[in-house]
């Protein structure tokens, strides 16, 4: 999965090209039918290799599907499936981290900043079924599960980079920030650093609001 990775970044996974199209429709089914585990167990799957390959999933779709256009049945099938177990919700969460940190990375500016403009516009636009995807993992389907639980908090930490802060606030993420702050400290530091991002961005919107209000 890291060299499945590197290779999308590096651009030699092109999205026309057919064999390009048989690995994205490989790592959906990983996803979709938990074909990730030889068993159909994803709880069987270390989390390392959890991990890289929802990096290899991201990168693919960044770079090698000009997704969401060129992959546009990806995020629904990754949200409804990931209603399917906490692994699949961690899974879910991960991917969209993943795709948050693949728009602030370097390499990104190597397809245009039209490209990662249009990647950043689109988690805007569906950024209010992902915060309900995730309220609904970590509320009511996978309560008390810390793994999900932490990887809501690291999403969280990385669209704050991407997604304006009126986002959050419609969403009420603030409200389950706090909640997390004060009754788990497996997440208390996280949660910090989530509470850290936004409340710069605030800063950050204040300031360059302030000259207008001074006008005014």
């Amino acid at each position: 999965f890291r060299l499945l990775a590197v290779a999308a970044s590096e651009g030699r996974l092109p999205p026309q090209d057919p064999r390009t199209a048989e690995v994205r429709a490989l790592l959906l089914d990983m996803f979709v039918n938990s074909t990730l585990s030889a068993s159909g167990n994803l709880q069987e799957v270390p989390s390392f290799v959890c991990e890289k390959y929802t990096q290899a999933l991201a990168n693919v779709a960044v770079y090698s599907s000009e997704w969401p256009a060129g992959w546009p049945q990806l995020q629904q099938q990754l949200l409804e499936a990931g209603r399917g177990s906490r692994v699949h919700a961690t899974l879910a969460l991960n991917f969209f981290r993943n795709i948050s940190e693949a728009i602030q990375s370097d390499e990104i500016f190597r397809l245009g900043t039209p490209r990662r403009k249009a990647l950043q516009a689109h988690l805007r636009d569906t950024s209010q079924e992902l915060f309900q995807f995730l309220a609904m993992a970590v509320v009511s389907l996978f309560p008390n599960a810390p793994e999900l639980e932490r990887s809501a908090v690291l999403l969280v930490t990385e669209l704050a980079s991407v997604l304006p802060l009126r986002a959050f606030l419609a969403a009420d993420v603030d409200s389950w920030l706090r909640a997390k702050l004060l009754g788990d400290a497996t997440v208390r530091g996280a949660v910090l650093e989530a509470f850290t991002e936004l409340l710069a961005k605030d800063a950050a919107k204040d300031f360059k609001d302030a000259p207008e209000r001074m006008m005014q």
